[in-house]
C-alpha cells in the first residue's frame, strides 16, 4: 500500500519532488503551487481532488471549511439591527424664522417643528 502524507509540504519532503514539477503535471503555476502548499490560497474542489489523488493527502488539508456568520450588525455585542434613522425635531412659536428666534427667546420655550436629520461620520 503506497504512503500516504498529511500535507503537501510533507509529501514534497517525503518524495523529493518539486513543487514545479507537480504544477507542470497539474497544468498550474509553479507559485500556485507553492500558494496551496503553504496555505495561502485553496484550490477549487475539482483541483484540490486531482492533487490529493496524486500526492496521496487528504483532500480536507488542501481545502478550509467555513462556517457561514452572521450578518454584521447582529454579531457585534451591544448594537443592534436594522435601526430606523434618527430624526429630532424642534418647532418654534411664531410665523417667520425672525419671529420665531424672538418669541422663542422671549418665553423661553422650544415647540418641537423643524426637522433636522444628524448626520453619520
Amino acid at each position: 500500500m503506497p504512503r500516504t502524507y498529511p500535507n503537501l509540504k510533507a509529501y514534497f519532503r517525503a518524495e523529493g519532488r518539486t513543487q514545479g514539477d507537480l504544477a507542470h503535471e497539474l497544468g498550474i503555476s509553479p507559485a500556485l503551487m507553492s500558494m496551496y502548499k503553504n496555505g495561502d490560497r485553496q484550490p477549487p474542489l475539482a483541483l484540490a481532488l486531482r492533487i490529493s489523488e496524486r500526492c496521496r493527502i487528504p483532500p480536507e488539508s488542501l481545502i478550509r471549511v467555513r462556517r457561514p456568520t452572521p450578518a454584521k450588525a447582529e454579531s457585534r455585542p451591544g448594537r443592534k439591527a436594522n435601526l430606523p434613522k434618527v430624526h429630532n425635531t424642534i418647532r418654534r412659536s411664531g410665523t417667520s424664522s425672525g419671529q420665531a428666534a424672538d418669541e422663542s427667546s422671549q418665553s423661553g420655550k422650544i415647540d418641537q417643528t423643524s426637522t433636522f436629520t444628524r448626520s453619520k461620520h
